[in-house]
């Protein structure tokens, strides 16, 4: 059976819900079969990301995980799994300082980068767990900390009110109460709220670092102020692991130049490109209000006629980007940004795209994720091409009108061999109120064979049009759009 090590992996993996139980007994199993038909066993690793379990950038945080995490420092190990960014954990250290210099406590950086969502608790808990570390509460007085190397029936002072108790006995609060109980217990650092929660201050080719927008394998998202002007602008700084591959690195400046002269209304523009201290950075417009991701989040289901105005003028950017070879290849709606003016701006059309990466991210920091992707692209990124396009907007259109996207799940490729093996669920069967017309439109987009989708974003765009003018004058059906679809 599986050596030590491979043990060691499988429960770092589990630990650091990379994978589930059952998946490591399964990889056990493959281990077992080899060994009884005389053959040597491939690693733990080797079969868990040959069975798409994970990605190899796990499978090596995992074995340096391997490598006694109880000598590192909280943050070295948390980066070093992929749990968070360098970044955050520089972030949350000179937040530490700057409280510290003003005379206030300093959170712990687990409770810093937790607040901030860079962190799951569960994962502050597999960290601390690698360093001997558990999560102790005082039954006296509340206080929460740090103890290492906790042995059963092992007293401990409290180092607040000098009470001594036995950890995790009956007269405290059991293992699992304490692990919920992490989150409630952490400070509220919100970014934006006041000066001293502020991210520290930082500067990028003489643009402020400021709040946090998000990020992804590429890198990290800030808002930041331009140093001539003032004004806010969107500032993606480009990952060490993008900086550190030179063809990606290429593709990444290649692609800045190229989209500094696209000029759509419904495009963010993309300002400049440079680097310094060899980190390379890409300057875009900053846009003034909520992304749809947000919206359909506060709405739920958004009304017909409001969905079809959105996906025409997504329609409209990659029929741009589509005459000039563009495919955007990862639409999805935190890449749609809607500005208080009302206009919508699609982001990150030619940028480099690493999309299953990416979704892999988000589904271990969130569990389940909405999939838009196309089938084809889940199983060959490089197949994307502008019928991918079409797909992934009728995807968002079919959320926007339903209140729930055609597809989810926590296992990428599974989730891909649904997509492309199964019918989505019909529309009307979800809202009855949604005009035939327009169900035939998403489903006809929807399609799994790239062939049965509309031929171009501009077929699209006609029938999106012809839905808008018939939801317009509130007509039962419109015979001509997506004919086809039964």
């Amino acid at each position: 059976m599986a050596d030590m090590k491979d043990n060691l992996f499988g429960t770092l993996a589990v630990r650091g819900h990379f994978v589930l139980p059952e998946q490591v007994n399964e990889a056990l199993a493959i281990q077992l079969q080899f060994e009884q038909g005389g053959q040597k066993a491939p690693r733990m690793g080797e079969i868990l990301a040959a069975k798409g379990y994970m990605t190899p950038e796990q499978v090596q945080a995992v074995l340096r995980g391997q490598g006694s995490p109880q000598g590192k420092m909280f943050g070295q190990v948390a980066s070093a799994w992929h749990f968070c960014s360098e970044e955050d954990v520089q972030a949350a250290l000179a937040f530490q300082q700057e409280q510290r210099a003003i005379g206030q406590r300093a959170p712990r950086i687990g409770e810093i980068l937790v607040s901030r969502g860079a962190m799951k608790p569960h994962q502050i808990r597999a960290v601390l767990q690698a360093q001997g570390k558990q999560i102790v509460m005082c039954p006296t007085c509340g206080t929460r900390y740090n103890a290492v190397n906790v042995s059963a029936g092992a007293k401990l002072k409290c180092p607040r009110c000098q009470v001594v108790f036995v950890p995790f006995s009956s007269a405290t609060r059991p293992d699992e109460d304490v692990r919920a109980d992490i989150t409630v217990s952490l400070p509220a650092i919100k970014v934006g709220e006041t000066q001293s929660n502020q991210p520290p201050k930082m500067d990028v080719g003489g643009y402020q670092l400021g709040q946090k927008l998000g990020m992804d394998h590429s890198g990290v998202l800030y808002k930041a102020l331009h140093p001539q002007t003032g004004n806010h602008v969107a500032l993606r700084l480009l990952s060490s692991q993008v900086m550190q591959g030179a063809e990606e690195f290429d593709l990444w400046v290649s692609a800045g130049q190229t989209a500094t002269e696209l000029n759509h209304p419904n495009l963010q523009r993309i300002l400049s490109m440079g680097s310094e201290g060899g980190r390379a950075y890409l300057v875009m417009e900053y846009v003034e209000g909520k992304s749809l991701r947000a919206r359909v989040a506060e709405a739920h289901r958004l009304q017909p006629l409001e969905a079809l105005e959105i996906m025409i003028q997504v329609g409209d950017a990659l029929a741009y980007g589509h005459a000039r070879d563009l495919i955007h290849g990862d639409l999805r709606p935190n890449h749609i940004l809607i500005g208080l003016d009302g206009r919508v701006r699609l982001s990150g059309l030619g940028t480099p795209k690493q999309v299953m990466k990416d979704l892999r991210l988000m589904a271990e920091k969130s569990g389940n994720i909405p999939l838009y992707t196309a089938p084809e692209v889940l199983i060959n990124e490089a197949s994307a091409d502008e019928q991918s396009d079409i797909y992934s907007l009728c995807s968002i259109g079919y959320h926007m009108v339903t209140g729930k996207p055609p597809m989810d799940g926590s296992d990428v490729l599974q989730a891909g061999m649904r997509i492309a093996s199964q019918d989505v669920a019909l529309p009307r069967s979800l809202d009855p109120g949604i005009a035939p017309y327009l169900e035939r439109l998403l489903l006809k987009g929807l399609s799994p064979d790239q062939e049965d989708r509309y031929p171009s974003i501009v077929a699209l765009l006609a029938d999106l049009r012809k839905c808008r003018g018939g939801l317009l004058i509130q007509a039962q059906d419109l015979p001509e759009v997506a004919s086809e679809i039964r």
